[in-house]
């Protein structure tokens, strides 16, 4: 292939190339055979990849594209705000009706139907029975005790879909049956939460929607029940005296002009309704979980809540976690330090955890404490579910390095000599700088253009049909749904998250296996400088950002197979197909060995890459049979190694996450649905950059290992006595435990 060093040999004229030469007698075991001039990595290169560096542009062009689509068409307020049973948002002039002065909603039923309001009612008595939101507006009896203004709802009196109390002709009330709140959850209006009303309760405003006071529910129970006082008793039972010679007519001739009565009422007495809308138990709570399952908001409110703390989520997970891990980074290059930082932060990660438990089981019991409550059970008990895991995980950690004490000994070994690598070049040690930037950018854009794409749905109306005895009518709701275009330009866009992010991880493997493959192949280490680090970048990017497309493709290709799979895992879990669950479970577990043994090779074709300017599919092809050759020692020595990376993505993780969640607890606290979705993105995005930090010492060490086993397949003679005789020495004794080859090369 073109090459090679400058200036060329005597009696040579330009263009030279490089051969890699092999003995060929024994087929699979050729090794390679250095030229009589090689210095080092290559200096003549040429463009590798191109195809896959244009379908990158093309992917972003795509991408752009499909943003500046979701942009023009979409409505971000359509993911933030709240909307209504008639398709209003809340706080907006969205819909038909201009709801600009009431941002806030009050469900009314389990079916996510609500009215916007213009404030969160606080009730201080917690609860009025005798008072009703309905589609229609604010519903009272004689008994009520709220002022009719305790909650100043919109006007929907020009809705199509509007829904009263009022009898409209039976001289019934729909809401509250002959005046009894007794008889009033199994009523027509109210249905046991799934009608167009519910009751007045002391709320609390979370991220524009107004959330019942538990406490509220509680004594709501108690009052609707049959039984909670002696006056309710005793109007049923006159009631019932009332009908026992006689039906009740409900004004005689007036039923038929009912639109909510399915047939005549006249031969249905008090007895018969009293029976029908009995309730000894008292109203509950609006299922909440069937308002997300049946308008699938749960996404709209995850983007919610990232959009609400995305400072936090955008601070703490780029910025927190790179300081965090360039100091550690820094901090490793010091051999007298290594030891405390690494034996150090094992113990701050499992101290991490278990703090982090503390405060999951010290902010349940606060929960749970709370006058009045204002989180329901199932959060305060997943509280304390992931404070016992959160422990569980610490003692785990606990457990596990004990076991692994003499590997990580030997790691520190290695990391050493890593780390001369490291401070001749300190600048490399910045380089996740520069990635965490353009992640940080692209992360940006996806956010924008998720959320504008999620707000391409076709505005629906769901209608639900009520029937309780003679009374039947329509429940409306408005819903999302997402026609195929959508769901595929979805897929697309997590395809192009995928790809991109591979591809900034990729492209830093070759810069930093080109640097230190030239501290390696020097004479004169002293010529070696940041400025090393600097001309690799701009070779890097001129000339093999197509093997880095190439590599990070089909990482990313897997790992659309893996995210098909987790869709059909679900699909199967919702179906209760316990034979497709195991299939699938089978499958993505496969997926899961084949990304990492991807990944590894990927990693060994970057060096490859860098030393002599291959492309991709030649540099693996070498790297195969480079390793082939070398398996013992090189999966030996990266296993130990692996270790510290290990520890140090877990510490860098740990930290951040619980720094993050504290953060967005304590300042944000009632404005999100849950912290869960903040905080897993801080970790998830303190994980990667975790990862470009301690991939710094972790493809410095593959490479001067790659460098090595090469070396010493060639004969040049570039290693010294001392990196040979720890990598002979290690690399036999990991041989027992790690064992994927010969141990000789």
């Amino acid at each position: 292939f073109p090459c090679a060093t400058s200036p060329p040999p005597s009696g040579v004229s330009e263009p030279y190339y490089v051969v890699i030469m092999r003995d060929s007698s024994v087929k699979g075991t050729d090794k390679l055979h250095a030229p009589p001039d090689f210095d080092g990595p290559v200096v003549h290169r040429k463009c590798t990849d191109v195809l896959c560096t244009l379908l990158l542009l093309c992917c972003w062009i795509a991408m752009t594209a499909l943003g500046i689509y979701a942009y023009t068409n979409g409505d971000y307020r359509l993911v933030l705000y709240p909307m209504d049973y008639d398709g209003n948002l809340c706080g907006t002039d969205y819909g038909d009706i201009d709801m600009t002065e009431y941002p806030y909603l009050y469900y009314v039923n389990s079916y996510s139907g609500g009215v916007c309001v213009r404030e969160c009612p606080a009730i201080e008595g917690l609860t009025d029975v005798f008072s009703a939101v309905s589609y229609g507006g604010v519903h009272q009896t004689d008994e009520a005790i709220l002022p009719p203004d305790f909650v100043q709802v919109a006007d929907y009196s020009t809705s199509e879909n509007v829904l009263y109390c009022e009898g409209d002709g039976t001289g019934l009330d729909y809401c509250y049956p002959f005046g009894s709140a007794a008889l009033s959850w199994n009523s027509p209006g109210i249905n046991g939460g799934f009608g167009y009303a519910y009751y007045a309760v002391d709320t609390y405003e979370m991220f524009w929607r107004c959330i019942p006071n538990l406490d509220a529910i509680d004594k709501l129970k108690n009052e609707t029940s049959s039984d909670y006082s002696s006056d309710a008793a005793e109007r049923l039972r006159l009631l019932q005296q009332e009908t026992t010679e006689a039906d009740f007519n409900f004004n005689g001739t007036d039923t038929g002009m009912s639109s909510m009565v399915a047939g005549d009422l006249s031969g249905v007495s008090v007895s018969d309704l009293t029976d029908l809308f009995f309730n000894g138990t008292g109203a509950t709570d609006l299922d909440y979980s069937a308002i997300y399952d049946s308008t699938g908001e749960f996404w709209s409110n995850l983007f919610g809540d990232l959009w609400t703390s995305k400072a936090y989520v955008l601070g703490f997970g780029f910025g927190a976690s790179l300081v965090i891990g360039l100091v550690y980074a820094y901090l490793l290059r010091i051999p007298c330090l290594l030891p405390i930082i690494v034996w150090g932060s094992i113990a701050a990660a499992i101290a991490s955890f278990g703090y982090s438990g503390y405060y999951a089981y010290t902010l349940a019991n606060k929960w749970s404490t709370a006058d009045p409550q204002t989180h329901p059970d199932s959060n305060i008990q997943a509280a304390r579910i992931a404070s016992y895991v959160l422990w569980a995980i610490g003692g785990l950690l606990v457990l596990l390095f004990c076991c692994l004490r003499k590997q990580i000994w030997l790691s520190m070994k290695c990391v050493k000599k890593t780390g001369k690598a490291l401070g001749a070049m300190p600048l490399i040690i910045l380089f996740p700088v520069l990635q965490a930037a353009g992640l940080a950018a692209f992360m940006i854009l996806f956010m924008i253009y998720g959320i504008y794409l999620a707000s391409l749905g076709t505005l629906d109306t769901n209608t639900h049909t009520v029937d309780v005895g003679p009374f039947s009518y329509m429940v409306s709701v408005r819903d999302f749904t997402y026609d195929q275009f959508t769901q595929y330009s979805a897929w697309f866009l997590l395809f192009c998250l995928f790809w991109t992010s591979q591809f900034i991880l990729a492209l830093g493997d070759i810069v930093i296996a080109m640097a230190c493959s030239k501290w390696y192949f020097s004479r004169d280490k002293r010529r070696i400088g940041s400025g090393t680090v600097f001309s690799s970048l701009c070779t890097s990017l001129r000339y093999h950002t197509g093997t880095a497309a190439f590599g990070s493709l089909l990482v990313a290709i897997v790992k659309m197979i893996r995210a098909f799979l987790a869709r059909l895992q679900r699909k199967a879990k919702k179906a209760n197909s316990k034979i497709a669950q195991a299939i699938l479970c089978f499958f993505q577990c496969c997926m899961w060995c084949f990304e990492k043994c991807l990944r590894f090779m990927n990693k060994n074709a970057y060096v490859q890459t860098a030393i002599f300017g291959t492309s991709f599919c030649v540099s693996a092809r070498e790297t195969c049979f480079l390793i082939g050759r070398n398996a013992g020692r090189i999966a030996a020595i990266s296993y130990v190694a692996g270790l510290t990376s290990f520890v140090g993505r877990l510490f860098i993780t740990a930290v951040t996450a619980g720094i993050g969640y504290v953060a967005i607890e304590e300042t944000y606290g009632d404005q999100l649905y849950s912290p869960a979705g903040p905080v897993f993105f801080v970790g998830m995005i303190a994980f990667f950059i975790s990862g470009m930090c301690m991939a710094v010492f972790d493809m410095c060490t593959k490479t001067i290992l790659h460098c090595f086993v090469a070396d010493e397949e060639m004969g040049t003679g570039y290693a010294d006595d001392k990196l040979t005789a720890y990598v002979d020495k290690h690399g036999s004794e990991e041989d027992t435990c790690v064992t994927t080859g010969s141990g000789e090369p």
